[in-house]
């Protein structure tokens, strides 16, 4: 085995979107009073749309966390004619992250994989976001027995996010490996492909949109998480 650590990406890698987004925004619509009475698959659409906006802004890191989560929710209010408040936009985004919880499912593929990798490589989260929201999203989704608090580094607390090459370091000093004898799997290109492999770590992309063009041939493909065995078999 030339490999002695596998990191991994958390959003749309081992925690999924499509499992919790969708249901847990309108969950929140209609709770939060300031919400409560408005059209909420139109406020959706405008918010998953400003959401697509300001993701590309915070992930070149022209936008904070913070900014990237309150604008969207802001921005939307105001396609619908209506104002909010930042404190307000805060106490929206406490509650839907406290419903994500109930959308979240634990997906039995990930725990046998995980569970089989465990036995053969150290293994590891590298993660942009805020500690609370990215725990929860580890407990929700079953795998945190796999993932002590040691394994799992959070750009909130780090201090820097990927792909700055300074969090993936970080990851690699705790676990004392060198960057040749670790993977690095994630779904974003920007993130886990580019920025681990400028640091020496070998990326494998997590292609989950099977008609996405592939930036670079030489990097390795898999089309689900599960496929990673397969690549670490040859």
């Amino acid at each position: 085995m030339p490999y002695r650590l596998i990191l991994f990406d958390l959003d749309d890698t081992l925690s999924y979107f499509e499992d919790y987004w969708e249901a847990a925004c309108k969950d929140a619509f209609a709770s939060f009073p300031l919400t409560a009475g408005l059209d909420h698959a139109r406020l959706f659409h405008e918010y998953e749309k400003w959401n697509a906006i300001l993701d590309k802004q915070y992930i070149a890191r022209e936008i904070d966390v913070y900014t990237y989560r309150n604008q969207r929710f802001l921005r939307a209010l105001a396609e619908l004619g209506l104002t909010a408040t930042w404190d307000e936009a805060e106490a929206f985004h406490a509650l839907y992250f406290s419903l994500c919880e109930r959308h979240m499912v634990v997906r039995p593929d990930n725990i046998a994989l995980l569970t089989q990798l465990s036995q053969m490589y150290r293994l590891g989260i590298v993660t942009n976001g805020t500690v609370d929201v990215q725990m929860r999203k580890i407990r929700a989704c079953g795998i945190q027995p796999f993932f002590p608090d040691s394994a799992i580094f959070i750009s909130d607390q780090v201090g820097v996010a990927k792909p700055d090459a300074r969090i993936y370091q970080v990851a690699l000093n705790a676990f004392a490996v060198d960057a040749k004898d670790t993977i690095f799997i994630g779904d974003s290109w920007q993130n886990d492909v580019q920025g681990p492999r400028a640091i020496g770590i070998t990326p494998i992309w997590l292609r989950r949109d099977p008609h996405a063009p592939i930036p670079d041939a030489s990097v390795r493909t898999i089309n689900k998480l599960t496929d990673i065995v397969h690549v670490l078999q040859e």
